[in-house]
């Protein structure tokens, strides 16, 4: 009988260790810093990877409308607001792109076909015409290029960058409350 109780009670303590070592695994969820912007599966990479490209060029094309608006702009508060768009978005697109590059990724540089057909819609504007419709182009960008950026700020996998985008929000909620405030004058 006494052998039985020794064996229970090692049994026992045999079970309630290995249970207090399973809960300490379980439960320490901490991830070693080097490896906590390393995203875990594919799927992540190719949602940062994604936001990077839209992200860049949108930037583009806020820089390349920006340019035009400066030349092409009828007055002279839009082309001060061209000039905003192409010094801020400009800033951005170098965040950016040494971020992007600093992972290996190949970098955005110039307009995509689609966004060159905007381009070339308002080259051939001028005055208040071009003004209207440069305007409407970047309320329409920025409300898309917002919603990017919250979606990356509330879902990304990538800690500096959610917290970067967090920030350029800012940016590009002052920017889309400017051009609506010029369409309303």
């Amino acid at each position: 009988m006494k052998t039985f109780k020794i064996t229970s009670i090692a049994f026992l303590l045999l079970c309630m260790f290995t249970a207090c070592n399973n809960n300490e695994t379980t439960n320490d969820t901490t991830v070693p810093s080097d490896t906590a912007l390393i995203p875990n599966n594919s799927d992540e990479l190719v949602v940062d990877k994604n936001f990077f490209e839209e992200a860049m060029q949108g930037s583009i094309v806020e820089i390349e409308l920006g340019n035009l608006a400066i030349k092409n702009a009828k007055n002279k508060v839009v082309k001060e607001f061209g000039e905003r768009m192409v010094t801020d978005h400009t800033k951005i697109y170098q965040e950016l792109k040494t971020y992007f590059a600093s992972k290996n990724q190949e970098v955005i540089d110039s307009l995509l076909p689609e966004n060159n057909e905007k381009y070339q819609s308002l080259l051939i504007l001028k005055g208040d015409m071009f003004d209207a419709a440069y305007l409407n182009m970047v309320v329409e960008s920025h409300q898309d290029a917002i919603q990017l950026y919250t979606n990356m700020a509330d879902r990304g996998f990538d800690t500096v960058v959610k917290t970067w985008a967090r920030k350029t929000l800012i940016t590009l909620e002052d920017h889309l409350k400017s051009a609506d405030a010029l369409i309303a004058k």
